[in-house]
């Protein structure tokens, strides 16, 4: 199978006459993003990676004689 072969069946694939869903309404394109934005898998998780960040800097501003992180 070539490439013009592949673009003819996807040409063809792409010509069916489909139904129209006469179940649900088509949801609206803002609607339809939405499902895919991230989310917060584990709650807290965010807190506590901050938390964790704010002790790992103070203890390396320790350790360094208070340079602060971010002039390293």
């Amino acid at each position: 199978m070539n490439a013009t072969d592949r673009s003819e069946g996807t040409r063809a694939v792409n010509e069916i006459k489909r139904k129209p869903n006469t179940r649900h309404a088509k949801m609206p394109v803002s609607q339809r993003a939405k499902q895919f934005m991230p989310f917060a898998a584990v709650t807290g998780l965010d807190a506590a990676l901050r938390e964790k960040e704010m002790e790992v800097r103070l203890r390396f501003e320790e350790k360094n004689k208070g340079i602060p992180v971010d002039e390293c």
